[in-house]
């Protein structure tokens, strides 16, 4: 999977099509709500997510995270 951070606003297909993806791992923990990325998967599609949160939802195991993003995948 081939990543790409892109801003605080969504740049669509074209955008993400165009972007300067990489296998670089992303650190969730530095993204600021807002953020979008963009996607290219293994079968070729181009997506696009926001990143909304990391959240421990028990907090007597905070190293267990959840993850919330929006997301929107094009199939072309």
């Amino acid at each position: 999977m081939l990543l790409a951070i892109t801003g605080d606003k969504p740049v669509g297909y074209a955008g993400c099509s165009a972007a300067s993806l990489a296998t670089d791992k992303i650190r969730l923990d530095t993204l600021k709500k807002g953020t979008f990325v963009c996607v290219k998967t293994r079968q070729g599609r181009i997506a696009e997510f926001s990143f909304d949160g990391l959240y421990a939802k028990d907090p007597a195991n905070p190293d267990v995270l959840t993850l919330t993003i929006t997301n929107r995948t094009w199939e072309r």
